[in-house]
This record gives structure tokens, sequence and C-alpha cells, in this order.
């Protein structure tokens, strides 16, 4: 799937790119060698991030992804608070307790459509018994 959509989405970032106007130091052709290494390294995290997305998506449904992205965002707005000692709009709060809300009853959902399988999956116990008697 990544093979076939990666063209697509170079060609329409591109149009976005060329839509959006002109760039400094890259329509003119002046290029900084910090410039070039921060794009190629912009460029292959997002090759990364991309082939990761469709590695998780591959081992799990797509809705656990959906999920893991949620707290993924949950996380960002929490470390740049922290970190960078941004403002907490309420907006914020409300979206993350929602977020969160929503992780416990997804994972409290799971463990328990996965308990009567792990149930199936467990050999019965066998008796121990004296043995016969002659």
């Amino acid at each position: 799937l990544l093979y076939y959509e990666a063209p697509y989405t170079v060609a329409c970032a591109m149009m976005g790119a060329a839509a959006l106007g002109e760039i400094p130091g890259v329509v003119d052709g002046k290029y900084s060698s910090l410039g070039v290494k921060l794009l190629l390294v912009s460029g292959l995290l997002a090759v990364t991030i991309n082939i990761s997305s469709y590695m998780i998506i591959g081992k799990m449904s797509p809705l656990t992804y959906q999920v893991v992205g949620h707290l993924k965002t949950v996380c960002i707005l929490a470390s740049g608070y922290v970190l960078f000692a941004q403002p907490v709009a309420f907006i914020n709060i409300i979206g993350a307790s929602i977020a969160l809300c929503s992780l416990w009853v997804y994972s409290a959902v799971k463990s328990r459509d996965a308990e009567p399988k792990m149930l199936e999956l467990k050999e019965p116990e066998e008796e121990t018994a004296a043995p016969p008697k002659m």
C-alpha cells in the first residue's frame, strides 16, 4: 500500500508547495548545506513514520492505531506544557480528558474481550489421583 501511495503523496505535496507561493531559499535556488540536510532529515523521518504506521496497522487493527494516535496527541500537548511552558487552553484540557477516558474504556473492553480467549487457550489441569491399589 505504501509503495502505491507514496508517488501520489509526493505529487500532492509538490502541488501544495507550489500553490503556497515562494519558499525563501528554495525557489530562487539559494540552498544552504544546513537547509538541505534538514530537508533530507525531515524526509527520512516522514518515511520512517509512514513505514512504522503501516507496520502497526498490519500487526493491530486500524482502530487500535487511531487510539494510539490519540494518546500520542495527548502526550504532545502535555510535553509542550511541561517542556516549553506553553499555556494550556481549557479546550485542550477537555479534549485530553475525553481522549484519556476513551482510551481507558477501549482498554477495558479489549481486556474483557480477550479474557475468554485466554481461558480457551489454557489447557485444563489434570486431576492428580492416587495410583490404583492392587
